[in-house]
């Protein structure tokens, strides 16, 4: 094996080979080490992508708080000025030379949220809306439906659902720089 100071000029010549104890000893020791400093190299970058990233997230919430400020401040007269704006058209956005302002209506929404309840329900009335296999599943969609139909005979909705009622929105859209 000859003589060097240095276990990675030992490991870098051609005549060194894994034929001892000693020689797997040198290997393991220039491993280990290689491991170490990988091991800080990357506790090294997530300390620093760690720092960097709270200090990001404190300059996105120094913005998202100024936005809001500014939402909350004057966001209502945005929203009525576009109305009125667009009150003698039947377009539903206004576009401006930073951006536009939109109003959507959202549509009637009505999903099954309780199906054990929708299922008693539907049991009990015999609707044709569950299916028995090993255990009693809705057809959400056609459970859904006939509460539709019902609710506009009877203007009460079935038990077991979320109705979000039509709406509009309101929504600013600022053009990217």
């Amino acid at each position: 094996m000859g003589t060097f100071t240095n276990e990675s000029d030992i490991l870098a010549q051609p005549g060194f080979h894994i034929d001892c104890e000693a020689a797997a000893n040198v290997l393991l020791r220039r491993l280990r080490f290689l491991e170490t400093k990988r091991v800080a190299a990357v506790s090294l970058a997530r300390a620093k992508a760690a720092d960097a990233q709270s200090k990001a997230v404190a300059v996105v919430a120094e913005y998202d708080a100024a936005e809001e400020v500014l939402r909350l401040r004057f966001e209502e007269e945005l929203r009525l000025w576009s109305k009125a704006e667009l009150a003698p058209s039947k377009r539903r956005s206004l576009k401006l030379d930073e951006g536009s302002c939109v109003f959507r209506t959202v549509s009637l929404s009505i999903k099954v949220v309780d199906s054990d309840l929708a299922i008693a329900y539907a049991k009990a009335h015999r609707m044709k809306v569950v299916n028995r296999t090993i255990v009693f599943k809705l057809a959400a969609a056609a459970y859904s439906a006939l509460a539709s139909v019902k609710f506009k005979k009877s203007k009460v909705w079935l038990p077991g659902l979320k109705v979000t009622e039509e709406h509009e929105t309101f929504e600013i859209v600022v053009t990217p720089a």
